[in-house]
């Protein structure tokens, strides 16, 4: 069974992805905060992360740490960012390509 990481600070928000990731087999770890998600990545493997946030946050500081931490491990997990607002253009898609990690918009 896979592991999921999700890192999302609205625990009602959590708690809909949670439901929708119902129909794979996969167990979802919720965590509120960055520091957190960091602390179980270093203890627990996870095949995947997915980072929730709003356009308008640090969501490139929170995606970058998560690959930071990620890149140390044998096989790292792969990275989501979820947006949570309008889509605001392609910059946003066109830097995580970049960077290497999926982006979608909610």
């Amino acid at each position: 069974m896979n592991r999921i990481l999700l890192l999302d600070p609205d625990p009602y928000h959590a708690a809909a992805v949670v439901g929708a990731l119902r129909g794979i087999p996969c167990k979802a770890i919720v965590v509120p905060d960055l520091r957190n998600a960091i602390q179980l990545m270093r203890v627990q493997v996870v095949e995947c992360v997915v980072v929730v946030s709003h356009p308008k946050s640090d969501w490139q500081i929170q995606v970058d740490a998560i690959r930071l931490v990620a890149r140390d491990q044998p096989d790292p997990p792969d990275t989501i960012c979820l947006l949570r607002g309008p889509y605001q253009g392609p910059t946003d898609r066109v830097y995580a390509a970049r960077k290497g990690f999926v982006l979608l918009h909610e």
